[in-house]
């Protein structure tokens, strides 16, 4: 399994890095008290365009989580999220 983050890891992108470090900085770590969608999306600057490629990879991955359910969609980093914005950070 280490093989597979490793690849992971070596394809996240300056972007991916941005909506981690929003997300781990939210400190919200259950979907109910998460930052919402549309917050994420106006804290990272990010084209709708980009925001949407960059949210959709990161969810594929599994490195953050978002609760469809609710009127507005939350969003929340996952642990494997931490761990590599962990390895990110320690890299630079």
């Amino acid at each position: 399994m280490d093989n597979y983050f490793d690849y992971v890891m070596e394809n996240v992108t300056r972007e991916d890095l941005t909506l981690l470090k929003i997300l781990n900085g939210s400190g919200e770590l259950t979907k109910f008290r998460a930052i919402t969608l549309i917050s994420l999306r106006e804290k990272s600057e990010m084209s709708e365009a980009i925001f949407r490629k960059v949210f959709t990879g990161l969810t594929y991955i599994r490195f953050i989580e978002s609760d469809k359910g609710a009127r507005e969609q939350r969003v929340i980093i996952t642990s494997y999220g931490k761990e590599a914005l962990k390895v990110l950070l320690e890299e630079m």
